[in-house]
């Protein structure tokens, strides 16, 4: 449903990229909270003028967000390799994302702790992400993970 409302979206309105981008995230938002299975679920998705922002809720029984905290390059990394083989909706986000020159936040947050981590992609880095053609047969699926 999510998939065939942003199809839609982007073929039907016609303003700048940025109305393009609020409309998409605001859909997405309303479809909070995302599960995400064991390992906890999607509470947001918002747009705040400059970044989209994930927040999400982990479930710190299998997610340790204080290694999290303590490797922000390795979480930067692991989110980056996530977006290369993106599904075709999160790949048309990604680049809807670029066009609006927009970052991505995404707040981890211990479901029992209440601590976060925040892993911030800029713009310029999600266009080299956009730019990067993974092999899908090097990494044996394409990421869905993260819906748009």
């Amino acid at each position: 449903m999510l998939l065939c409302s942003v199809s839609l979206l982007m073929i039907v309105m016609t303003g700048c990229q940025e109305a393009k981008l609020k409309t998409v995230i605001g859909i997405a938002n309303k479809q909070c909270p995302l599960d995400m299975g064991e390992v906890g679920n999607i509470t947001s998705i918002i747009y705040d003028g400059d970044n989209v922002v994930y927040t999400l809720n982990m479930n710190e029984e299998i997610t340790n967000i204080k290694i999290l905290k303590d490797n922000p390059e390795s979480m930067k990394s692991s989110i980056k390799m996530m977006f290369q083989n993106p599904a075709a909706d999160v790949k048309e986000m990604l680049k809807l994302m670029a066009k609006c020159n927009s970052g991505l936040h995404m707040i981890f947050v211990g479901n029992k702790s209440g601590e976060q981590a925040v892993c911030e992609l800029t713009a310029e880095e999600l266009k080299e992400v956009i730019n990067t053609n993974a092999d899908p047969a090097q990494s044996g699926h394409t990421n869905t993970f993260f819906p748009l």
